[in-house]
């Protein structure tokens, strides 16, 4: 159905959804939901079959309900069983008419923070960056500033809704969907965060890398848009679409890595190679915002993929964890 991206421009031409699902059902959700993001399979719990889906929020202007969009929910419930809807902006565009005929889907407001350039993620990077390149300050004050910068309550709120979505899964085997504004940054972080914790294959170098790219750059966040500039440019100089929502993400990974070294096959090297190229590379695994700006450019025809050099057997090995090898050798 999104072959030629018609139905949804940020999403991949090659889709996962529930089979008993028509085309024209996934059509009358796209147009329900901001970007056409309708809901779609991210991972598949092993151990019990519960299912984690994402999508963006219903569009602000559409205030009827939407039969296709329930159905596709509706069909993940088995007898007598309840899922859950995990909105991660905290400014719900459903009104109380529609949230009514999802009475199957238990509602949690998880909100991770802002994501606007003006007073969100990257505003709390930049200062983050600020307090650590400043040489002069105290500790205390340092660690004062790195408090105020508001970039730990961030990675706090994503490990946090992600830890309560995998405890739904794992713990009830209940089907999840995690939606948020376009779909294309906080849900994004949640649903990657979940499989990094359930599910020890992305915990492994490759597993990793194909998270990432399913997720991330299949999934249609805009790294051409989010990734135009660094990071580390100044607020005056800012693009207002300039974002910071992949480095989130890896940080939370580190954070996890800190707690739990012996449970990762990698070590943070890899994780600050990720960050610097999907910023700037001399490979094409990050360029543009979507899959279907990618065919436009030929990316895949006149650049070379990140993972296939992350692959090599030399450059693999220098990523390894050395503590996990130490731990078991």
């Amino acid at each position: 159905v999104n072959d030629t991206y018609e139905i949804c421009p940020t999403y991949s031409s090659k889709l996962v959804v529930p089979k008993q699902i028509t085309d024209e059902q996934l059509i009358q959700s796209a147009s329900y939901r901001e970007l056409g993001r309708f809901p779609l399979l991210s991972y598949r719990y092993e151990k019990n079959g519960a299912v984690l889906m994402k999508s963006s929020q219903p569009n602000v202007n559409n205030t009827k309900r939407c039969k296709a969009d329930e159905a596709i929910l509706n069909c993940l419930l088995n007898k007598s069983q309840r899922g859950y809807i995990i909105d991660t902006i905290g400014k719900s565009k459903w009104n109380a008419e529609n949230e009514q005929h999802y009475h199957l889907w238990k509602k949690f407001i998880r909100p991770i923070g802002s994501f606007s350039s003006s007073s969100g993620c990257l505003d709390c990077f930049s200062k983050l960056i600020e307090a650590c390149s400043d040489t002069s300050i105290s500790p205390e004050k340092w660690l004062a500033r790195l408090e105020s910068s508001g970039w730990l309550t961030l990675i706090h709120n994503s490990l946090n809704t992600a830890c309560i979505v995998a405890q739904c899964m794992a713990l009830e085997g209940a089907p999840v969907i995690v939606h948020g504004g376009q779909g294309l940054d906080s849900a994004l972080i949640v649903t990657s965060l979940v499989q990094i914790i359930l599910n020890p294959d992305s915990r492994t170098l490759r597993g990793l890398m194909a998270l990432i790219d399913r997720e991330w750059i299949q999934g249609g966040h805009p790294f051409g848009t989010r990734h135009a500039q660094s990071c580390y440019t100044s607020s005056q100089n800012r693009l207002k679409s300039s974002g910071a929502t992949f480095v989130l993400f890896l940080d939370c990974i580190f954070q996890l890595y800190q707690q739990f070294p012996l449970s990762f096959e990698f070590d943070q090297q890899l994780l600050i190679i990720l960050f610097e190229h999907s910023y700037f590379s001399q490979y094409g695994t990050f360029i543009a915002d979507s899959e279907s700006e990618r065919m436009e450019l030929m990316a895949f025809n006149k650049t070379t993929s990140l993972w296939s050099y992350l692959n090599k057997p030399d450059v693999i090995t220098t990523l390894l964890n050395s503590s996990k090898l130490i731990a078991f050798s």
